[in-house]
């Protein structure tokens, strides 16, 4: 059940990044899942998960699209590594603090 809710609320937030038809079909396995879900039929229940599950590829791959867009953006635009005023470690010690507690 919550895969079609989590894909129905994804597909809500996402809908512009697909195409019509791939978002369509996306919505109709939503509703086919829900509908067997009503049903104690696991078979059903289980390919209509498959369904949907092979559908919503379409989506995940407009929302890791998305997020690369925006990583790319915060990087700098360029797809290098901005520079920053993080601190740099140039020489570390590992301390066992299991060790000194014995």
């Amino acid at each position: 059940m919550s895969l079609a809710y989590a894909t129905e609320r994804s597909l809500k937030g996402r809908r512009d990044k697909l195409d019509e038809s791939d978002a369509s079909t996306i919505e109709g396995r939503v509703m086919e899942l829900k509908q067997a879900l009503e049903t104690d039929d696991l078979g059903e229940i289980r390919a209509k998960t498959e369904s949907l599950t092979e559908a919503s590829q379409k989506l995940a791959e407009a929302v890791y699209a998305q997020a690369a867009q925006e990583a790319q953006a915060s990087a700098g635009g360029n797809g290098e590594a901005s520079d920053s005023d993080d601190e740099v470690i140039e020489d570390a010690e590992v301390v066992d603090e299991e060790a000194k507690t014995s």
